[in-house]
């Protein structure tokens, strides 16, 4: 037969504090994961803004000019609406 002794206030001591210390553990790197992701969505609109302001400004659709169609061999000329 086996003796078992039950397991003394010290070992559930110790057992619990463990236990707090890997969630606490746990907590702390999602946290930093957390903040991670919000420090790389902000660096990402950085970047696309900054991406924005080396474009050309466009202007309005009406301002731009059409190259004119060629032709055709009969000496008329198509325009599309």
């Amino acid at each position: 037969m086996c003796n078992l002794q039950p397991a003394s206030g010290q070992d559930r001591r110790n057992s619990v504090a463990d236990l707090d210390s890997q969630i606490q553990e746990q907590e702390r790197i999602i946290n930093i994961s957390y903040a991670l992701a919000s420090e790389a969505s902000q660096r990402s609109k950085q970047v696309a803004a900054q991406q924005l302001a080396l474009l050309p400004p466009k202007g309005p659709l009406s301002s731009r000019t059409v190259p004119p169609y060629p032709p055709l061999s009969n000496g008329l000329h198509y325009t599309f609406v």
